[in-house]
């Protein structure tokens, strides 16, 4: 039977299921009901399933091509490890959050285990995908501005960090006191600039600055150990973290920083120096993908197409090729009306 027209709307698909497959012997009946007409064009039971067969048909040769391309690109790749944790961690959370037990879970895709599940699931494929899109949209879409911006604010070395605390004297009495208060505030500044003077000019060491002045004298100033990351997840703050990451070793803050505390100085001392943007490249990538992708639900869609070009990924049956090209063209267009003139969000 030719075919009048085509729809790819599953919600069609699954009216007309109930009639096209008897659940006794999976056969196919009441082929030529018609169903519903578009443009003057009758669609059949017949024409639906059809095309829900080419529909599933194409998505499982999809993931045939990717899977076996990207595994030869990304099976040894550093980061897959930790995207298929990510993943499957996410799928054990919905499973939790719907009174389920993974094991549940893997009943339905045929599984016996993590492993198992981790193929049959998708899980696999899934990874490989997004670091395919990672890369190739720092190739083909990021910016080198969002690139470096990424690179200078959320990646740094791990470093010691130190602190002289420089509070206010302000009594009981006069805490009510504006004038009193900007007085102490004053000559708390004062005091903590001359001392970032006296470090930088070699008259005094940051430890003695410590031992001499600081309110806070626990561990001789050391607060930890951190990175970019790791010191904001421990509570510092952006304007703290920011200014400490961006000085050398063991330089101090230009200038006192104001907080809640006091005045406060800073020092760095590190211990693993800040990769090279080449050398994390991949880690930039992902980081500034997870931004876009909060911002624009259609990047990944969009980076996979660029991706499969890229690596001559075609459908030699007419009919997906037909619908792949379909396909791209809206993942494409859907992508640029989140993004008309390729925002920074931010950058």
């Amino acid at each position: 039977m030719q075919r009048k027209n085509k729809i790819m709307l599953s919600a069609l698909a699954v009216v007309a299921s109930a009639s096209i497959i008897n659940a006794a012997n999976m056969t196919i009946s009441d082929g030529e009901a018609p169903v519903l007409t578009v443009n003057g064009n009758t669609l059949t039971n017949q024409d639906l399933y059809d095309n829900l067969s080419v529909t599933n048909g194409f998505s499982s040769a999809l993931g045939a091509l990717d899977l076996k391309v990207l595994e030869e690109k990304y099976a040894d790749d550093p980061r897959l490890e930790g995207e298929i944790n990510r993943l499957y961690d996410s799928r054990a959370t919905q499973a939790e959050n719907a009174n389920q037990s993974m094991e549940d879970v893997y009943r339905l895709f045929g599984a016996t285990n993590r492993e198992d599940f981790i193929q049959r699931g998708g899980i696999r494929l899934s990874a490989l995908r997004r670091l395919a899109a990672f890369d190739q949209a720092g190739q083909s879409i990021f910016t080198n501005r969002e690139i470096n911006y990424v690179y200078d604010h959320m990646f740094s070395g791990t470093g010691e960090i130190f602190r002289i605390l420089i509070s206010p004297d302000v009594s009981a009495t006069n805490a009510a006191n504006v004038e009193a208060i900007n007085s102490a505030m004053q000559t708390s500044l004062q005091e903590a600039q001359d001392i970032i003077g006296r470090i930088n000019r070699g008259e005094l060491t940051f430890e003695d600055a410590v031992a001499q002045y600081s309110a806070d004298k626990t561990n001789n100033g050391s607060i930890g150990t951190f990175d970019i990351n790791s010191a904001r997840e421990a509570g510092i703050s952006n304007l703290v973290a920011n200014q400490v990451f961006a000085l050398g070793n063991e330089q101090v803050t230009p200038q006192p920083i104001l907080t809640q505390f006091g005045y406060e100085i800073y020092m760095i001392r590190y211990t693993d120096e800040k990769p090279t943007l080449d050398e994390i490249r991949g880690q930039v990538n992902q980081r500034l993908f997870q931004i876009y992708e909060s911002n624009n639900p259609f990047i990944q869609a969009y980076a996979l197409d660029l991706f499969r070009s890229a690596n001559n990924v075609n459908f030699n049956d007419t009919e997906f090729a037909r619908m792949n090209a379909n396909q791209v063209i809206q993942n494409r267009l859907s992508f640029l009306q989140f993004n008309p003139n390729s925002p920074n969000f931010g950058f």
